[in-house]
């Protein structure tokens, strides 16, 4: 291992922080918003407020527990706990949300080596506890900007934040991908990213789609993005016809950007987060 890799201990400790700092940041961002409004948009297109609400405190919840089944044996959650967090009064589903962002970062500290490269069920795939923390970072920091995106259409994600999210994109990226669009997309798509990510490469070339750390290939298209814009590109977030996406700098085919933006355009398999 070189000293420029991150240890699968820095990683997952990484993701812990950042998770407990989206959630608890977003239990914050939430008490600040009037009960009136909870009825209001996010930029989770089908869910309001109160309905990205009870997703996050699930989200929150629902890690600590999975570690902790590696680690301690302990059983995981019913499924009528979650149905139950999503009907709690807003003060106590906010105060749960908080506890239970700190418990993330105590689950990943007291695992030991071996623990973290247990596997866990994730119901969509299966990854060592390590690697699945990037999943709570990814729920902390993407439903953190959620819930300011219908209310602050030019929210942004922090730089930190970013980047600890941006370890995982590579692997991530075709989770994401909408496989139905990639006859639309056609070409190599060079993502310069700044603030030490570095370059990425997104390749579609017939049904195949491959992202790839570094420079590979003759870009098509090159697109000059921040670890923010980055993140949220490949998330779905960052819509490339929007006022926020006409301001990314292109070299090349500007018109090969629809095709890119309809591959990520929101998490696959669920269209409404």
């Amino acid at each position: 291992m070189t000293p420029s890799t991150p240890s699968p201990r820095d990683l997952a400790g990484g993701w812990a922080i950042t998770a407990r700092e989206g959630f608890t940041d977003a239990a914050r961002y939430l008490r600040s918003i009037p009960l009136d409004e909870w009825n209001g948009p996010t930029g989770c297109t089908k869910w309001t407020i109160r309905d990205l609400a009870g997703h996050i405190v699930g989200e929150a919840v629902w890690f600590p527990n999975l570690v902790r089944g590696a680690t301690r044996g302990e059983p995981a959650h019913s499924m009528q706990l979650y149905e139950d967090l999503k009907k709690l009064p807003e003060e106590e589903l906010t105060d749960r949300i908080d506890a239970s962002a700190a418990e993330i970062e105590f689950a990943i500290a007291e695992a030991t080596p071996d623990d973290l490269h247990k596997e866990v069920d994730l119901g969509f795939t299966k990854m060592p506890v390590w690697q699945a923390t990037s999943i709570s970072a990814f729920e902390g920091v993407f439903h953190n900007w959620d819930a300011r995106a219908g209310r602050e259409p030019d929210t942004k994600i922090p730089t930190p934040w970013a980047q600890q999210v941006a370890y995982s994109m590579v692997e991530m990226a075709p989770w994401f991908a909408h496989r139905t669009a990639l006859a639309g997309a056609q070409g190599t798509y060079l993502l310069q990213v700044g603030v030490g990510v570095g370059p990425i490469t997104v390749s579609i070339q017939g049904d195949d789609l491959t992202v790839t750390q570094g420079a590979t290939g003759t870009p098509d298209v090159t697109l000059h993005l921040d670890a923010d814009q980055y993140v949220r590109l490949i998330a779905g977030r960052l819509k490339l016809d929007s006022e926020q996406g006409k301001q990314v700098q292109i070299d090349g085919d500007r018109g090969k950007l629809g095709g890119l933006g309809r591959v990520f355009a929101g998490i696959a398999n669920e269209d409404q987060s």
